[in-house]
């Protein structure tokens, strides 16, 4: 068997060194492409059709590489599940398309965007988070009297412990600080796709 055809068509590896003019041809010529998600012509790229078909777009003329410019790789979820029997990819059924014509949900080729989980570990605050509401429940200078003198609280004294109704709710608006995106530490390769069975 020629050695290029060990690796299926519609393989994807990563290559760490640059790509560009006389590297990109010479690529080509041993029968790679970036995964930059070109437009091709069926017609012209037909072993690559057969083994991707328009899983990441396309329509009866034209159909897409994979786009995995600044993108990690999730492997399809298909049928695997948690301990609790559920998904590994919670929103696998929300998966959209990468391009129109593409594949979407639980199947290769489906894109999903970026999202930040809760962590597993909740977060705390420090003392400083404390804070306490005040009850206008009686005017300065009334310290002696009863609440309930004046229709208020059934008779409590004034100072006595009381709990704020659902108007002391509040929400707090994060308004500076935080990164643009969730990610692992990671490092900037090209991936390539075989295209062809025989080298150029």
């Amino acid at each position: 068997m020629p050695a290029t055809e060990r690796m299926p068509v519609g393989s994807v590896i990563s290559f760490a060194g640059e790509i560009k003019s006389e590297m990109v041809n010479r690529l080509y010529r041993m029968g790679w492409l970036i995964c930059d998600g070109s437009k091709l012509k069926i017609a012209e790229y037909p072993d690559l059709f057969e083994a991707i078909g328009k899983a990441h777009g396309g329509d009866n003329t034209y159909f897409y590489l994979p786009d995995m410019q600044s993108k990690f790789i999730r492997g399809v979820n298909g049928d695997a599940v948690n301990e609790s029997g559920k998904l590994m990819d919670p929103d696998a059924a929300q998966r959209t398309f990468a391009k129109a014509g593409g594949n979407i949900g639980n199947n290769v080729g489906s894109y999903q965007d970026f999202a930040t989980g809760l962590p597993k570990v909740s977060f705390t605050t420090n003392e400083e988070g404390e804070h306490t509401h005040y009850l206008p429940h009686l005017p300065d200078g009334s310290h002696k009297a009863y609440a309930g003198s004046i229709g208020r609280d059934g008779g409590k004294k004034a100072g006595s412990d009381t709990i704020t109704g659902e108007s002391g709710a509040h929400s707090h608006t994060i308004v500076a600080g935080g990164d643009p995106e969730t990610r692992p530490r990671n490092m900037n390769l090209y991936f390539l796709i075989k295209y062809s069975k025989d080298s150029k």
